[in-house]
């Protein structure tokens, strides 16, 4: 994917060309097509190109405005059809055509700094502003383009990667412990990076970078917790979502090479490729043909689904590319490091990741597209306690008590246990509730030193994020706590770099989660049906036995297997832990944890995930002489905008 970078000097101070264009350098890898630079007094833009459409072809970047304002930017923007019209006496045309760069730029010459809320679609942009001496960095809803930053008392200084913010700034390598707790948990708070004084844009935000060196940022989109959505019929919110879910996939189709797609054979990513080969049957999209590609097991018979990838394989009528885990072995010792920019609960499959990106390239493509957030968005478990906190808020105690019955019957659940979960959603604090209910993350790790837990109280780190957007209806609050949660992991995702390739997340466009927020609980989740309104919608697309499944499998039986027969290398690991001497974990029972889940035990996968790839990252930092710090006084709040690097 494409890069970019630049500096700002506070103060007025002239900007250093030399050390600009070692940042600008250190992006190459990111973009094979070229790039540029502009420059102007105390700051500067560059960027290195990645070219996805034939739009992005005919890009000029840097663009710099008649006014002297120069962007750059990352970005696919799904709502031109709108923007155009409306942007048509700001615009400029490239060979004849609109760029999305040039529409970026005119909505901001329009809509001025908080602009990003009028654009849908996949970006991270930084706009310099000479006049102003102010510089302006922005990411989408999601934050599926990154972007990063650091400042201090001279400068601040933006990238597309922490590698390359590590090797253009001086500052200290001190790792956040924050950000570790975030990682063994549910994910790390938007804005943290594994480094303290490496902050990330937060998705949905823009940081602005003043002269006199304020960096503050603000929220500029979220979810309406006022917007509701009711239809007289289940066939208007069908049509409405099929409409959306097209368009969806639509813009991540908008590519004039080959499109890759992920399939796993579950019902997201199935639906995908579904409505993107209705899409180019009818020949609605760019991209000229689609290729899927699979992970499959042998071995791990509980794993697998090729079952379910044969039924969307034979409905196509092309078998897809099976990368067999046999071949591309978890854990598999002849894999490069893993990054310095920060741990990945995924490296353990990068032999897997390394295939793809090398199948991809064999094919002429650079775009993947796949089913990240469906179980969120779509609601992939049968809970019905928002329904029913709902109907208790409301006061609707008669229909509660159907409702109560009816799900009782349908869960096999008693009935007064329902009531009683329900009560603690609609009624009780949040972190009264938690104690109540188990958290999906389940307890913190017995290895985990209890000084590291308690100082990061990571315990609530091992749950859900909370509504941040004020919902008052349960339902409301975890669809909210749903979609937060997918963009926790979209937000420090790894994907983009596995290859140097582009990911894009149709079930994440903006449209289409503003409407699932906003429409009844009953049309997404019913009695014996997760998922209600995509199966509907989809139906006649899918293949039948996808629409019917119930569940999906996942890749814990290979995980353990692969720990197993990776352990004489494993072993020498936990000799000396790492996350012993940053104190984050105790030697004995890590030991012990591993231990169980070599002989396969009752234990979770996704904690031995996090658990190597974070000390094997800790390992890479070796050679680069962090400091094992991160005690650091957070930076406080004051009101709507904060300091930008804070947890605010």
């Amino acid at each position: 994917m494409s890069g970019i970078g630049g500096i700002l000097n506070f103060n007025g101070r002239p900007l250093d060309l030399r050390e600009f264009v070692c940042l600008w350098d250190l992006l190459k890898s990111r973009g094979p097509d070229g790039g540029d630079i502009a420059t102007a007094d105390a700051g500067g833009l560059c960027y290195q190109a990645f070219h996805i459409n034939r739009e992005s072809r005919m890009e000029r970047q840097p663009l710099v405005s008649r006014e002297g304002r120069i962007m750059v930017a990352e970005l696919r923007l799904d709502n031109r059809e709108e923007l155009i019209p409306e942007l048509r006496s700001l615009v400029e045309r490239a060979n004849g055509g609109v760029t999305d760069i040039a529409l970026a730029m005119a909505a901001y010459e329009k809509w001025g700094e908080l602009f990003a809320s009028h654009l849908v679609g996949e970006y991270a942009i930084a706009v310099l502003s000479p006049s102003e001496r102010a510089m302006l960095l922005v990411r989408d809803h999601i934050g599926s383009r990154p972007l990063f930053y650091t400042y201090d008392k001279d400068r601040l200084i933006c990238s597309s990667t922490i590698p390359s913010l590590l090797d253009a700034s001086s500052i200290a390598m001190r790792v956040d412990e924050n950000f570790i707790a975030g990682f063994l948990g549910h994910g790390p708070e938007p804005g943290l990076t594994a480094f303290k004084h490496i902050h990330a844009v937060k998705p949905g935000h823009v940081v602005r970078a003043r002269s006199d060196g304020r960096v503050t940022e603000q929220r500029y989109w979220g979810l309406d917790p006022d917007k509701e959505i009711s239809y007289p019929k289940d066939s208007d919110y069908e049509e409405v979502f099929f409409d959306l879910f097209r368009k969806a996939v639509s813009g991540s189709l908008r590519s004039d090479r080959r499109v890759m797609a992920d399939l796993s054979g579950g019902l997201d990513s199935s639906s995908v490729v579904c409505v993107a080969d209705h899409l180019m049957a009818n020949g609605t999209v760019q991209a000229p043909d689609l290729e899927t590609i699979s992970h499959v097991y042998d071995e791990a018979t509980t794993c697998d689904e090729r079952r379910f990838i044969s039924y969307v394989e034979e409905q196509r009528g092309v078998k897809g590319h099976h990368l067999r885990e046999d071949d591309y072995q978890i854990l598999s010792p002849l894999v490069p490091e893993p990054s310095i920019g920060g741990p990945d609960a995924f490296y353990i499959f990068a032999a897997y990741h390394r295939a793809k990106a090398e199948t991809m390239q064999s094919q002429g493509a650079r775009l993947v597209i796949g089913g990240r957030g469906g179980d969120q968005i779509f609601n992939s478990i049968p809970d019905p306690t928002g329904e029913l906190g709902d109907l208790l808020v409301l006061g609707k105690l008669l229909k509660l008590d159907r409702r109560l019955r009816v799900w009782s019957a349908s869960l096999k659940k008693p009935y007064v246990g329902l009531l009683f979960e329900s009560m603690v959603v609609a009624l009780l604090p949040r972190r009264f509730g938690r104690i109540l209910r188990p958290g999906p993350e389940g307890p913190v790790p017995a290895w985990v030193d209890k000084g590291f837990a308690r100082r990061t109280n990571m315990r609530q780190l091992r749950w859900p994020p909370s509504d941040v957007f004020g919902f008052r209806l349960p339902s409301g609050r975890d669809q909210s706590t749903g979609f937060l949660s997918v963009m926790y992991g979209v937000n420090v995702s790894h994907d983009q770099a596995k290859g140097n390739i582009r990911v894009s997340y149709p079930l994440l466009y903006r449209p289409l989660v503003e409407f699932m927020q906003a429409i009844p609980f009953s049309q997404k989740v019913r009695p014996e049906e997760t998922r209600s309104l995509l199966r509907r919608s989809l139906r006649n697309l899918l293949p039948p036995q996808t629409t019917k499944r119930k569940s999906k499998k996942n890749p814990s039986e290979a995980i353990f297997r692969a720990v197993r027969r990776e352990w004489p290398r494993l072993s020498p690991l936990f000799i000396e832990p790492r996350l012993c001497s940053y104190g984050f974990a105790r030697r004995e029972p890590l030991l012990a944890e591993f231990e169980r889940a070599r002989q396969g035990l009752d234990t979770r996968s996704i904690d031995v995930l996090r658990t190597i790839g974070l000390e094997l990252w800790l390992r890479v930092l070796e050679n680069h002489r962090p400091v094992p710090d991160g005690r650091d006084k957070a930076v406080s709040i004051r009101g709507r905008e904060t300091r930008a690097g804070g947890n605010g």
